[in-house]
């Protein structure tokens, strides 16, 4: 499927609307932000988070592979940004994984402190979208999730 030349950033304010969607739908105040580590701060209760939104949007048979959520430099933007502003950081990864048998949509929020345990460290901390991963991933309390399977039609076949 050829993409558009705007589809990165199309497709990186969506999962940040939809992080704020269902953050607002599950009683956070929240406030879409620019700023050089988060995107997003939420609040409920107590709890004050600062949001990386990672959006990716797969082709057929890159569905499974990882996504690349933070570097160095990139962590260090985030903590730094949750100093600023007295948060908690998380990261929100929005994945569009279509396949073949069918099209669908994984999106997870977690505290950054998750991430060590969750994904391999390397030079980037990257998270596996292969089903046990992600499977053991939801079992975490901490992490928030939405998994859809959706369908298309038309022109809009993918």
């Amino acid at each position: 499927m050829i993409k558009s030349e705007r589809h990165s950033k199309i497709a990186g304010d969506f999962g940040e609307h939809m992080i704020l969607y269902w953050l607002s739908k599950n009683g956070f105040e929240t406030l879409h932000i620019d700023h050089v580590g988060i995107d997003i701060i939420a609040a409920k209760g107590n709890n004050r988070w600062g949001i990386s939104v990672k959006s990716r949007s797969r082709q057929a048979g890159t569905e499974y592979s990882s996504v690349n959520i933070a570097d160095k430099n990139d962590m260090t933007k985030i903590s730094r940004a949750c100093r600023t502003f007295g948060c908690k950081p998380y990261v929100a990864v929005v994945v569009d994984c279509p396949d073949e048998a069918r099209k669908k949509m994984n999106v997870f929020i977690l505290p950054i402190s998750i991430l060590a345990r969750q994904m391999k460290i390397k030079k980037m901390l990257t998270l596996s979208m292969r089903a046990e991963s992600i499977e053991s991933l939801k079992r975490y309390s901490r992490v928030g999730w939405i998994s859809a399977e959706y369908t298309s039609g038309g022109f809009l076949k993918s």
